[in-house]
């Protein structure tokens, strides 16, 4: 006779087993596949999922503020640059005249999500998108993101702004 206690048990630990397997798998997706619209270094790139935000995005669900520049704009950037670099766990991953990009892997799995900044000299943001390689829903974590990294950087500049001229 089987008991029912013991086919249960082994039941819930096969899927507990299956979730994280599949959930090991798209981590490992989201670290070797480059999606194709960062090549283009458009911030502005709708995937359809809310899984993102962006300061080039008309969609008030998925719209965040750009970096508002103060002082020396060369100063600014390096600023924001230094704010998304001391974010846990995220490394360079394209370093441009005007362009930067930096990969963020979470503590659990290593799903990388993908920081970006963009400042077209003359303006006086610095554009920024942040958004999750894999799955459908980020709950808030790319918001998140962009708003610590806006904090580091406005005290950066705060900072810099009471030193005097640069």
């Amino acid at each position: 006779m089987t008991n029912p206690s013991l086919l249960l048990t082994l039941a819930v630990g096969l899927l507990v087993l299956a979730a994280f397997t599949g959930l090991g798998i798209l981590g490992l997706k989201s670290r070797t596949e480059v999606p194709e619209y960062l090549a283009e270094r458009d911030l502005s790139h709708d995937s359809g999922k809310p899984n993102f935000v962006s300061s080039l995005i008309d969609d008030p669900d998925k719209k965040t503020a750009p970096l508002s520049i103060s002082g020396n704009p060369e100063s600014a950037w390096k600023n924001a640059v230094a704010a998304i670099l001391a974010t846990p766990r995220t490394e360079t991953a394209v370093e441009e005249e005007h362009y930067f990009r930096a990969e963020t892997k979470s503590r659990v799995f290593g799903f990388v999500d993908d920081v970006e900044i963009r400042w077209d000299p003359g303006d006086e943001v610095i554009h920024i998108r942040s958004s999750s390689r894999v799955g459908h829903s980020d709950m808030g974590a790319n918001a998140e993101r962009v708003e610590e990294i806006r904090e580091r950087f406005e005290k950066a500049q705060a900072k810099v702004s009471s030193s005097g001229p640069t």
